[in-house]
């Protein structure tokens, strides 16, 4: 890759770095360049922790394509998209979930398809492939992607936190409402691009996880909270004893319904969303709560406390409460900080604070246990 304008690519101790010229033009300006270049902070980091050669060789490659993907594949003058494509090209971020992404920043579809045509002109062949293969995905989806930039476009969502808990409930209702009734697969993930097969392959890797941390044990009783149109209903009823849903929004719990209406252990139920008092103590062996806790927390930290509480209230002993996504739009680290202050309020034992397991989605995982006793 072509060095920017202000920048060297240099050589020093056999490790290849990007050296900063700014100090250096400025100084030649003036006359007096002297020793005006400086090894980057993150390279001398690297260099320093790094010994093994092949490991050195991976982190180095991993770099330089985050670098070159942050610098060179973005509008300069918009940091979002920059940091989002940066992660796509390094692998950490799914197709979906950078077209969703950048259709949240309010594109529409022919300015994505318009960016995408720029970025593969201005890439290397190698690299080209990787802008390509996004555009055959917005192609393949693209009446689905229309579908979720009017829904973006419309205004009826919003970031804006709840005054009171009833307002918050009120407001998740009608948005969930409202996006059912646009479409199905995308009201409960954007990133399927309202496809049923997107939607599907990344509620799969999901269930996957659910094995791996051994919570999903034959004949034990499962609670959803916030269960959209029942996909994880439909998906765990084989492996389950029974699996029940709740959902504030009518909608939502009508297309759950229809669609396990031929599974006999599975039960869907419309919820007031303040509690979960319809369920008797220690009822269940797992709470789930698969991207629903973001909305309790845009509805107040009093409603989404009270959640962890009769989480661990129906749950029995040993059982589990699993949280995908505690929030949108903070760091990891407060989330984690969150999870961990709520469990030990609900005196739930941590097993899974902040895991990014998952490819299709960039949601993060946790899971907090019920004591035996």
């Amino acid at each position: 890759m072509a060095p920017l304008k202000n920048e060297i690519i240099v050589n020093p101790a056999n490790l290849n770095c990007r050296l900063t010229r700014r100090a250096a033009y400025k100084a030649s300006s003036s006359g007096t360049v002297g020793n005006a270049l400086r090894v980057h902070p993150a390279h001398r980091r690297l260099h320093a922790c790094l010994t093994d050669t092949h490991a050195l060789e991976a982190k180095l490659i991993t770099f330089r394509r985050t670098i070159r993907a942050m610098t060179n594949r973005a509008p300069p003058d918009d940091p979002q998209l920059a940091r989002v494509l940066a992660r796509f090209e390094c692998g950490q971020l799914s197709g979906q979930m950078t077209l969703m992404y950048w259709l949240k920043m309010g594109r529409s579809v022919w300015q994505i398809e318009s960016e995408l045509a720029r970025l593969q002109e201005s890439s290397r062949e190698g690299e080209r492939q990787h802008f390509a293969e996004l555009g055959k995905l917005l192609k393949r989806h693209r009446e689905g992607c229309l579908r979720i930039a009017a829904m973006v476009g419309s205004g009826v969502d919003s970031d804006l936190p709840a005054r009171t808990d009833a307002e918050g409930i009120a407001f998740c209702r009608r948005l969930f409402d409202w996006s059912c009734q646009q479409s199905g697969e995308a009201s409960v993930a954007l990133y399927s691009l309202g496809s049923p097969a997107l939607l599907s392959a990344a509620t799969d890797e999901i269930v996957l996880w659910l094995g791996e941390q051994a919570v999903l044990r034959p004949g034990s009783d499962a609670l959803e909270i916030g269960c959209g149109i029942g996909r994880f209903e439909e998906a765990l009823a084989p492996v389950l004893g029974t699996v029940t849903g709740v959902d504030i929004s009518t909608e939502m719990v009508q297309r759950a319904q229809a669609r396990c209406r031929n599974l006999p252990n599975v039960s869907i139920q419309l919820s007031e969303g303040k509690n979960l008092s319809g369920f008797e103590d220690a009822s269940f062996d797992l709470v789930l709560a698969i991207d629903s806790f973001p909305y309790l927390f845009q509805s107040g930290w009093s409603l989404l406390a009270r959640h962890f509480e009769e989480a661990r209230r129906v749950l029995r002993p040993g059982g589990s409460l699993v949280v995908l996504e505690l929030s949108y739009g903070r760091s990891l680290e407060a989330d984690r900080a969150d999870f961990a202050k709520l469990a030990l309020a609900s005196s739930l034992e941590i097993v899974v604070n902040g895991d990014q397991p998952f490819h299709a989605w960039d949601g993060n995982a946790f899971v907090a246990q019920r004591g035996r006793t």
